[in-house]
């Protein structure tokens, strides 16, 4: 690996990176997994789970071979859906399908005939048996087959897909199983007891079931070898189920050069973590966690985009279910996580030896307006760390920890700090035109051991979202968006938003159905829902100009990296994100608004009062979340839970075509009020 070098320009490193593969062993839930739960979304939305928590464990929603999981299609055509998802495992005992089929052809289940109406639509349910069941719809020369393995001990287990451990690390084999179950998991000849473990992600469980697993020590190995798989055998109530794990492989320890006080500055958060072992961010950013005993999303964080390296630790920290990398500036970042749906693992970081320069050194390029955004771009002699702060603000619980609430009575930010770790050398100075709609001035701060270019605000507390990467010839951007101009109109919504985009993020989709419902024997997902008043919000902001972009448009699949780009990539004026909520307590219901960062909390109360304004829900509230499209940062996103469809009145809201078109003009009215409100 050959040595950085010290020039202006950092040079491209061929790095053959040593790839650690983390065992993230999230939980998946066995009926229709509970993914967003994970992210922090309940039903509609959430639960209280933090981050894009990575899951490496056995999907039971996963693709069932020939089912055809199409959207209803009209009446004559035929289609079956199942409503718990596209399983092939479940504990569930019976399933829920549906879909429509030609009238004038008998629709069969294994050769049974199913009730339909005039139209040929259905409802039908299927009680699993113990074991493998094929499921075969039949109708006119058409057929769907779902393949289904119906469990009794274990829900789920992991990891499913190979995974690469250190020598001399742990290895951690789990389960979510029956309660009461006698699991024990033999590997490599040596055979423990799975235990009961903390449910650190406050995932939801299927009913009478809990989080177990078994850990078992690595061992030392001086060159690469096999672990083989893991055995697991699960008894309850008389019945036993056996499972085979992928494999493991362990790797040796790479060297490091020991722990040297030279090459960690003093102050701030930097930690260290020894040199000779550096970190690369290899996916397009990475979220960053303070210290490396969290992973505690909060806006006081930011992200490190691709690219950027570091000094890191020789092993990692695990953190409920996930590996964190402790890196010398003092962030931690994930060694891996979920992409989902499907379930998916996604390495952040690789690793490998090498030495990094003993500074950085900074030279200012320009500061200049590019299409909407104001973009400063920086040589640098190498891709180091940045810390990017929002000075002063105070929260209501900053060191709450898992149950912080980083809500804010008022964005009170003056400037934009970003600190550049390592730098001791400054070259230029960023000036800022008299016209610039976001900033006033520029200061650089010589630091005890990095420098910091201070960005003053023109108008305390109104800032847009920011973005950073690197350019073709590795100079270091931060893109700052400008704030739309729209004019007064005489219009139903007092606007025209004439050169403003905005992005709707389309909650759940394909497999991941969200929430659920059946009324009258009609089967209503979240997902089918949210892209009806999506389609509604689009018509209405479309028709006084604005280009309306949605994520999706159909009922594909949109997993979590592919909406985090999708609006990274199209960059856009505002991103209104749509759900709709459930609740196991039926009492809840109205209408909720969430926001992350503190510059988004006027926009997001801005919405929730155009939506009270229109008399649509006996409540309304703005709230701070930890969402996980929420969490980014290139412009400012609002998430919206449209009533709770666990809710009989909410959902007679929800079902009715005239209230959707209502709900879609004040969603809308939100929208043109916040583009008014920064003019």
């Amino acid at each position: 690996m050959p040595e950085y070098r010290r020039r202006r320009r950092r040079r491209k490193s061929s790095n053959a990176p040593l790839i650690v593969l983390a065992l993230v062993l999230a939980l998946v839930l066995a009926a229709a997994l509970a993914l967003a739960a994970i992210l922090g979304h309940s039903g509609g939305s959430g639960n209280s789970s933090d981050s894009d928590t990575a899951a490496n464990t056995e999907a039971s929603a996963s693709e069932s071979g020939s089912a055809n999981l199409g959207t209803i299609g009209a009446a004559g055509e035929f289609s079956a859906v199942c409503s718990e998802g596209s399983l092939s495992a479940t504990v569930l005992e019976q399933l829920h399908f549906y879909g429509t089929s030609d009238p004038n052809s008998a629709l069969t289940v294994n050769g049974i005939a199913v009730e339909r109406d005039d139209e040929g639509n259905y409802s039908y349910t299927y009680t699993l048996s113990l074991g493998e069941n094929t499921i075969v719809f039949e109708n006119g020369g058409a057929s769907a087959s779902f393949a289904v393995t119906r469990r009794y001990v274990v829900a789920s287990f992991g990891p499913i897909a190979d995974t690469v451990c250190y020598s001399g690390s742990e290895i951690s084999v789990q389960a979510v199983a029956r309660a009461g179950s006698e699991i024990t998991v033999t590997l490599g000849g040596v055979t423990k007891t799975m235990t009961v473990r903390d449910n650190q992600c406050d995932v939801t469980m299927p009913d009478g079931y809990e989080w177990m697993e078994a850990v078992f020590d690595a061992g030392t190995y001086t060159e690469q070898t096999s672990l083989g798989n893991a055995l697991i055998t699960a008894y309850c109530d008389g019945i036993t189920e056996t499972y085979t794990t992928a494999a493991f492989t362990c790797e040796p320890v790479a060297a490091t050069l020991g722990v040297d006080s030279t090459v960690t500055p003093s102050g701030g958060i930097y930690t260290n973590v020894g040199s000779g072992y550096i970190c690369e961010i290899i996916t397009y950013s990475a979220e960053t966690f303070t210290g490396s005993d969290n992973d505690y999303s909060m806006p006081t964080n930011n992200y490190l985009p691709e690219g950027t390296v570091d000094y890191c630790a020789s092993g990692t920290v695990t953190v409920g279910s996930m590996e964190l990398v402790q890196l010398r500036c003092g962030y931690s970042v994930y060694q891996q996580k979920t992409n989902y749906p499907p379930v998916s693992s996604t390495t952040v970081v690789s690793y490998y030896t090498g030495t990094l320069p003993d500074h950085n050194e900074i030279s200012v390029v320009d500061f200049t307006s590019v299409g909407s955004h104001s973009v400063l771009t920086l040589d640098v002699l190498w891709k180091a760390p940045f810390y990017f702060d929002m000075e002063p603000q105070t929260y209501k619980d900053l060191d709450g920890g898992a149950n912080r609430n980083m809500a804010v009575e008022e964005c009170t930010i003056e400037y934009i700090d970003i600190t550049f770790c390592y730098a001791t050398d400054w070259t230029g100075s960023v000036e800022i035109p008299e016209d610039n709609p976001i900033f006033s001035a520029a200061e650089v701060i010589r630091n005890e051991s990095d420098y910091t270019l201070r960005l003053y605000l023109k108008q305390t507390g109104v800032f847009y979202g920011w973005d950073c990467y690197y350019n073709a010839e590795g100079q270091l951007c931060f893109a700052f968006l400008e704030p739309a101009q729209v004019s007064e109109a005489d219009n139903a919504y007092g606007a025209d938003l004439t050169g403003v985009t905005v992005m709707l993020d389309v909650g759940h989709g394909g497999e991941d159905i969200g929430a659920q419902v059946t009324v009258g024997g009609t089967v209503y997902t979240e997902a089918e829902l949210n892209l009806e008043l999506a389609l509604a919000v689009k018509e209405e902001l479309e028709s006084v100009g604005a280009t309306v972009v949605l994520n999706r448009s159909g009922s594909g699949n949109l997993n979590t990296d592919g909406r985090i780009l999708a609006l990274k990539n199209l960059a856009p004026d505002f991103c209104l994100c749509i759900h709709q909520n459930s609740s196991s307590d039926d009492s809840y219901c109205g209408f909720e608004c969430y926001y992350f960062y503190p510059y988004t909390e006027e926009a997001a109360s801005i919405v929730r009062r155009a939506t009270s304004a229109a008399g649509i829900y006996p409540t309304c509230i703005s709230a701070w979340h930890v969402y996980y499209v929420g969490r980014q940062t290139c412009c400012p996103v609002v998430l919206t839970e449209n009533g709770y469809m666990s809710n009989d009145t909410d959902l007679s809201v929800i079902l009715s075509s005239r209230m959707v078109q209502l709900k879609a003009e004040a969603l809308a009215q939100g929208v043109v009020d916040y583009f008014l409100s920064i003019q």
